[in-house]
């Protein structure tokens, strides 16, 4: 049974950094080989537009998957979702080869096709939603794997898609398809594995595994008939698990927290044009950042797993890496040398973790049939808080790289994520005045406020 149980969890992993690897290569391959008029500064260039459609068909996809969630199995949505990565692959790619005006088309269809399962995002929430039903300690430590292995394989995509498309147009999406292929023979090989653990005389209602092993149980079962309204009811109405005493703050959090995260994408085309940094260093400092973080979940991850009360844990360490996170985004934004932007990179990805801590933190407080369906909805409202934050932010992103731009001003997408002089007074005291908090304080505000006192595990 054990045995049964770790070929879950590493077929789970592996699943997610397979479709993570094939969602980020195929994400990245319109603005690889895109012209220099396409690329240039302002409010609507193809990277822009790709990143917008793309949180659309992450939120979206997300809450389909929840319902699948909800409906089906954890089996059948994982196959939904593969799916749905893999038509994204093959429109792109074919968008790529087949047509002329290949930008547009790779930036619409190939994206929006995933509104129908979700992208690698989805991914990693629904493996979340898998992992949940490990024991306490061991699913801390699967969480935080979960994070080690995204950051990882979107670094691996995202660089590997340049030298794939320079060597053949056809390598990324035919690498990207091969990656799809193989998470369906894990599918494939859990649903059987699955099916051959059922003894003949076993009852469905009496299940031969125990209620925490119970993951792809109902797979051949036939779909309930949860309608839309009674799912929407689920995740907004008054018995709604995010409308708790515990959780009640948990989407305003996710919101903020993806608001802040719009800015991520264009980190490198920032720090060249505002520093002066070249685009091997800013290749450079990404890749520090990424062995940072994965060296971080690791460690987190195995710190939590072998220590008591790791749900106060969990929520302690997400109150310090807010801090982190602000100090890190306030000395992005300020003027500084190729040196000092190392520094704030590695300030700011010291709370990279904060994410997952919080959502550790609340397995502690979730019921397990309540986890695949209200992950999906975080997923979807930090999906939603991205596309909102790229609304508001990246006019001002684009606004600080041009030419003539105060110094100091050039940096106000950062001054708004990061923190201002009464920070420290804001989280560990009381909320400042409206006008001198920012978004990661009234986030650190919220965390602080939260109960110190999870239920026991």
């Amino acid at each position: 049974m054990e045995h049964r149980n770790g070929a879950l969890v590493l077929s789970s992993l592996a699943c997610l950094g397979l479709l993570t690897f094939a969602d980020s290569v195929t994400d990245n391959l319109p603005p690889t080989l895109a012209n220099d008029s396409q690329m240039q500064p302002g409010s609507w260039n193809l990277r822009t537009r790709t990143i917008v459609l793309g949180r659309v068909s992450d939120m979206i996809g997300q809450f389909v998957l929840g319902y699948v969630l909800e409906t089906r199995s954890k089996c059948f949505a994982m196959f939904i979702n593969t799916t749905s990565i893999l038509a994204a692959v093959i429109l792109t790619s074919s968008s790529v080869l087949l047509c002329q005006d290949w930008s547009l088309m790779a930036a619409t269809a190939g994206l929006l096709i995933k509104c129908g399962g979700g992208g690698s995002q989805g991914t990693a929430f629904l493996t979340l939603a898998i992992l949940h039903s490990q024991a306490p300690q061991q699913r801390f430590l699967y969480y935080y794997l979960t994070g080690a292995i995204t950051v990882l394989f979107q670094t691996l995509g995202s660089f590997s898609a340049s030298p794939l498309s320079k060597h053949s147009h056809i390598l990324p999406g035919a690498l990207s398809a091969f990656c799809c292929i193989i998470t369906y023979a894990i599918i494939l090989c859990l649903r059987q594995t699955d099916a051959h653990t059922k003894e003949p005389n076993q009852n469905e209602s009496s299940p031969l595994l125990a209620d925490g092993q119970q993951i792809l149980r109902n797979d051949n079962a036939p779909a309930s008939h949860t309608p839309w309204s009674q799912y929407l009811n689920l995740l907004y109405g008054s018995n709604s698990p995010s409308r708790s005493p515990e959780l009640r703050h948990l989407p305003i959090v996710f919101f903020l927290m993806g608001f802040c995260k719009s800015t991520r994408p264009l980190f490198t085309t920032y720090v060249q044009h505002r520093h002066g940094v070249s685009p091997a260093e800013a290749d450079h400092l990404w890749l520090v950042r990424t062995v940072l973080s994965v060296a971080l979940f690791v460690f987190i991850g195995l710190h939590t797993a072998y220590t008591k009360q790791s749900g106060n844990v969990n929520l302690a360490q997400a109150k310090v890496g807010i801090l982190f996170i602000s100090a890190g985004a306030l000395a992005i934004g300020l003027p500084g040398s190729y040196n000092t932007i190392t520094i704030a990179l590695i300030v700011n990805t010291v709370g990279v973790v904060t994410d997952l801590n919080i959502l550790t933190f609340v397995t502690t407080l979730l019921k397990h049939d309540d986890a695949g369906p209200t992950w999906m909805f975080i997923g979807s409202i930090q999906s939603f808080g991205i596309l909102v934050g790229t609304g508001a932010l990246f006019p001002l992103y684009h606004w600080s790289v041009r030419d003539g731009v105060p110094f100091l001003a050039g940096g106000l997408p950062y001054y708004f994520c990061g923190v201002r002089y009464s920070f420290i007074q804001a989280v560990v005291i009381i909320p400042a005045e409206p006008e001198t908090q920012t978004l990661y304080a009234v986030v650190a505000v919220i965390l602080w406020s939260a109960g110190p006192e999870p239920a026991t595990e």
